[in-house]
């Protein structure tokens, strides 16, 4: 599951403690590694913290940058979130909703 780094808590939500790129893979969560089918499927959108990472680097790249960034976190004690399948990351997207929904703090839609 991702970190919010702003969660519940009341902590000043104008400063985050982590550095941006340590931000970028907290908060992303992937999904179905080494599997091309998917990957191409899904727009490489179960590479999430690639994506997030490097932006302007094409998709067809992410499963080879992958491991490099997952090395560099395990070096760095960072959690990196991968899920195993898209049946996992499904439920733990509607597990997530539900939490979300069960705190009974009214949806607010901003636009920048």
């Amino acid at each position: 599951e991702a970190d919010y780094p702003f969660g519940a808590d009341d902590r000043n939500q104008d400063v985050c403690e982590d550095e941006w790129a340590v931000s970028q893979i907290k908060t992303s969560v992937d999904y179905d590694h080494g599997n091309a089918l998917m990957t191409w499927l899904c727009g490489a959108l179960n590479y999430q913290t690639v994506h997030h990472l490097y932006p302007g680097i094409s998709q067809y790249h992410y499963p080879a940058i992958a491991p490099i960034i997952m090395d560099v976190c395990k070096k760095h004690d960072v959690k990196y979130n991968v899920l195993p399948n898209f049946n996992a990351a499904f439920w733990a997207h509607i597990e997530h909703l539900r939490i979300m929904g069960s705190k009974g703090v009214p949806a607010t839609i901003h636009m920048g």
